[in-house]
C-alpha cells in the first residue's frame, strides 16, 4: 500500500513537471552526454515542425546539426550558460530567428548528465530592431538634409539682399534691372 502511494505520488509529480515543460513558450531540447535527444517539448515542434517521435532517441547532430556547435562550445566554456542566434526554417517554411541558450544539466552529485537547449523565437524582435535601425538612418538623413538646407539658405539670403540693393542702385537702366531680376528669380 505504501509502495502504491509512492508510485502514485511519483506519477503525479512526473505529470506535473511534464505539464510545466509542455506549457513553456520557449522550445526545450535536452540531450544526454552522448548527444542523444531525451526531452523535446511541444513549442520546439511548433518552431521547427519536427515531431518529438522523430527526434527523441536520435542524436542532436542527426536532427539539428545547426545546434551541435553550441553544445560543443558549452563543453569548452566550462559549463557556463551560453547563447547564440541562429536562423532556422519554421514548420510553415518561413525564416525564423531564434536565440539558442545552452546550459549544462547536473545530477544530484554535481556531475553533468547532459545539456539543455532553450529556443527563444526572436523573429518579431529582429523585425522591430531592423525597423528601429531604418528609422534611425532616416532621422539622421533628415538632420543632414536640414543642415545642408541651412548651409545653402544663408548664402542665398545674402545674395538676394545684395541683389535688391543693386536693383535700387540700377533704377532707370532696364537692361541691368532685368539681370538683377534674373538673379532674384534664381535665388
Amino acid at each position: 500500500e505504501e509502495l502504491e502511494k509512492n508510485l502514485v505520488e511519483k506519477e503525479r509529480v512526473k505529470n506535473y513537471l511534464n505539464d510545466i515543460l509542455e506549457s513553456q513558450t520557449n522550445g526545450v531540447i535536452v540531450v544526454d552526454r552522448k548527444g542523444i535527444i531525451t526531452t523535446y517539448n511541444k513549442t520546439t515542434f511548433n518552431l521547427t515542425g519536427k515531431k518529438a517521435e522523430g527526434c527523441v532517441g536520435k542524436t542532436l547532430v542527426e536532427v539539428f546539426p545547426l545546434f551541435e556547435p553550441i553544445v560543443t562550445k558549452l563543453g569548452n566554456n566550462r559549463g557556463e550558460t551560453i547563447s547564440e542566434d541562429k536562423d532556422i526554417l519554421s514548420a510553415g517554411g518561413e525564416d525564423l530567428h531564434v536565440r539558442v541558450y545552452a546550459s549544462p544539466v547536473w545530477d544530484n552529485h554535481g556531475g553533468q548528465i547532459g545539456t539543455i537547449l532553450i529556443l527563444q523565437d526572436m523573429t518579431e524582435f529582429r523585425k522591430m530592431e531592423v525597423f528601429a535601425q531604418r528609422n534611425q538612418r532616416l532621422r539622421e538623413m533628415g538632420e543632414m538634409a536640414a543642415g545642408i538646407a541651412h548651409e545653402i539658405r544663408n548664402p542665398l539670403g545674402s545674395i538676394e539682399l545684395f541683389a535688391s540693393l543693386l536693383k535700387k542702385d540700377l533704377e532707370g537702366d532696364k537692361e541691368k534691372e532685368n539681370l538683377v531680376q534674373h538673379i532674384q528669380a534664381g535665388v
